[in-house]
């Protein structure tokens, strides 16, 4: 398959790509990593992605969002990437989309526009390394309203205000 970008997502990673250039290199990122009082996210940069809309790709105009889809979220990621971007931006639009499909209603006003202005950092809980996505797969189990279960990777717990996980019957925000 051979995918091109429209001229809207060329503008959208032309935009991102202008505004990563120079700002975070290795060493810039290795410092910020490395200070002892540092979460590992710059208040500037998460600041300036929910202002830009960044955060807001997936999250649909009802609530607040953009709702550019997942191909503008793959130019996001691709450009944050290629531009060694710290921060949670992918376990917060994740977070997002989780419950964008799966929250209630209620779930959806209260967290989606505070995803989308970056009022809150997300991180999800989804998957075990080397499992397919499946209910039988899921990390974590449920039992009296209580999760139990281990994951050992997840992106920026420590800063997460919401946290999207995975169990055996369901998706739980934490």
């Amino acid at each position: 398959m051979h995918f091109q970008l429209t001229d809207e997502q060329r503008a959208l990673r032309d935009a991102v790509r202008s505004y990563l250039r120079g700002r975070f290199g290795p060493q810039q990122v290795r410092e910020l990593y490395e200070a002892p009082d540092s979460d590992g996210i710059p208040a500037a940069l998460w600041q300036s992605l929910g202002e830009q809309g960044w955060l807001a790709v997936l999250v649909p105009e009802e609530h607040d969002g953009i709702g550019l889809g997942l191909p503008a979220a793959a130019v996001l990621a691709r450009e944050f990437g290629a531009g060694t971007v710290p921060g949670p931006w992918l376990g917060t639009v994740l977070a997002g989309e989780a419950l964008r499909l799966a929250g209630s209603p209620g779930q959806q006003a209260a967290h989606l526009p505070r995803i989308a202005a970056g009022e809150v950092k997300g991180a999800v809980a989804l998957l075990k390394n080397g499992y397919s996505p499946s209910p039988q797969a899921a990390p974590f189990t449920s039992s009296d309203g209580q999760l139990s279960g281990r994951l050992d990777l997840v992106e920026y717990p420590h800063a997460a205000d919401l946290l999207v996980v995975a169990a055996q019957d369901g998706l739980y925000l934490v």
